[in-house]
């Protein structure tokens, strides 16, 4: 239980005696940044969190109490990715993250300069980086089939409309350095842009997967000299 309760924008203290933490406690939950550090750092061996108290009230209810965090261990969110990553891999997610193991394994003896990752990920998709900020090459079993794919994702959603719209006024250019049609998704309800192209392909299908990989490092080949031809992604406008 907390055993004292500071007024409302401060601090909860349980049961803490050193004066140094308490101060800590207090000043990083007041937002003293040169302060957070003494919660998130002192002392060894202790994990604490500084919560910010508040009320809130909706419409004629209650007052209810309301928290935010404003403190945690350096270390906390590496735990968390940590255990996360360790959670079992059930039903399709088997299945993906051997695919994308084999994926991976094709990579590093054929295209090692692709992709340094040595964990394959139980999501449907893995990506690899244009070199650029935003711009990301995907391939990815989604309900099209299996994708091999070029995605504008800044969090700017004008950049990436730019990038797109300036690749796309080289389209003819770029489909024939390409060897073929492309699919140009401006995906309105969303941020990002994308272009990719399509395989009729089920993960489940594990005897087609030698060809699925095959598929997609033909594809993505062709799709990276295809933007290449035309100048790169740093050429693309947004920068």
């Amino acid at each position: 239980m907390w055993t004292e309760l500071v007024e409302t924008g401060s601090v909860l203290h349980h049961g803490i005696t050193d004066d140094r933490l308490r101060h800590g406690l207090g000043a990083a939950c007041a937002g003293a940044a040169q302060h957070r550090g003494c919660l998130v750092k002192f002392p060894v061996g202790r994990r604490l969190f500084g919560v910010e108290l508040g009320v809130v009230r909706i419409g004629e209810s209650e007052p209810a109490p309301s928290f935010r965090l404003v403190a945690q261990p350096n270390d906390w969110e590496k735990t968390v990715r940590r255990a996360t990553n360790h959670v079992e891999a059930s039903g399709k997610q088997v299945l993906y993250r051997a695919f994308w193991a084999l994926w991976i394994e094709r990579l590093h003896t054929g295209r090692p300069q692709w992709s340094k990752s040595t964990t394959p990920p139980r999501e449907s998709w893995f990506s690899t980086t244009t070199g650029t900020s935003g711009v990301t090459y995907y391939t990815s079993f989604t309900k099209q089939g299996l994708s091999s794919e070029l995605v504008f994702e800044s969090p700017d959603a004008a950049i990436n409309t730019a990038r797109f719209e300036a690749l796309q006024t080289r389209r003819q250019e770029l489909e024939a350095a390409y060897g073929g049609a492309l699919e140009w998704q401006d995906l309105p309800s969303r941020k990002a842009t994308r272009i990719a192209e399509y395989l009729d392909a089920d993960v489940t299908n594990q005897e087609e997967w030698d060809h699925y990989i095959e598929w997609l490092l033909d594809h993505q080949t062709r799709l990276r000299a295809a933007l290449a031809s035309v100048g790169g992604a740093l050429g693309l406008a947004g920068e």
